[in-house]
């Protein structure tokens, strides 16, 4: 909306601030906020083993599949999932404490089989949408997926980050000693995932001795949904 105003002779145009309408989903919205971030904190429970070839995935993050369609202009605008952080403890359910070497693997296709379970998240906001990223937990070891750049030359093996998780023996004779990855505070750029055919995997690594009683592991994820032109 515009208005023509006349001035010193010459025709000035003063544009009017336009409300944003677009489609989010299947409904219609008339306004929305760019970003909104959500927490996902539990545990889970890893049972005596040794861990096979290609690791143990506990947890798989899969990017959102949702975008919005601005109803004024037909902009498509791809909603993407920010990990801020990564933050993991332990504690072996018997007398023997074990030392797990713990990576993060982007992957380009999902891990398969396996027993998992879909997480809901709490939002920073109240006010914010639902959560659309996908974050799973796995008691019983899937076929891990692909991992980014397996297939470049050189290959890759995906892997953003690996830390040593100290799981605390249930007798206190072994010390925890947690896995961080706080990007956010770090000022490090999250890891991003771009649409549903984006993962990244907690994995736990191959050979590791998980004794009798299993293992817990608590866990809390940050990931801040972006929705704004471009995704950031």
């Amino acid at each position: 909306m515009s208005n023509n105003l006349a001035l010193d002779g010459v025709n000035k145009k003063i544009d009017q601030p336009s409300v944003q309408k677009g489609v989010y989903g299947s409904a219609l919205v008339t306004s929305w906020s760019n970003t909104a971030v959500y927490s996902y904190a539990n545990r889970v429970f890893v049972p005596a083993q040794t861990i096979p070839a290609g690791g143990a995935d506990i947890i798989v993050i899969q990017g959102s599949a949702s975008t919005i369609t601005d109803s004024v202009n037909g902009a498509i605008t791809q909603r993407t999932a920010k990990i801020q952080s990564v933050m993991l403890s332990a504690e072996s359910a018997s007398t023997t404490g074990v030392l797990i070497p713990a990576s993060v693997i982007r992957r380009i296709t999902n891990s398969t089989g396996g027993t998992k379970s879909q997480l809901g998240a709490t939002p920073h906001d109240v006010n914010d949408v639902n959560q659309s990223a996908v974050v799973s937990v796995y008691t019983a070891n899937p076929t891990v997926g692909t991992a980014f750049g397996a297939a470049a030359t050189p290959a890759a093996n995906g892997i953003l980050g690996q830390q040593f998780l100290i799981a605390a023996s249930n007798a206190g004779t072994v010390a925890p000693a947690p896995a961080q990855w706080l990007l956010e505070q770090m000022g490090i750029k999250p890891w991003i995932l771009r649409g549903a055919s984006d993962f990244i995997a907690i994995n736990l690594n191959a050979g590791i001795v998980i004794p009798t009683g299993g293992v817990y592991i608590d866990f809390e994820i940050d990931i801040e949904e972006d929705w704004s032109t471009g995704g950031g």
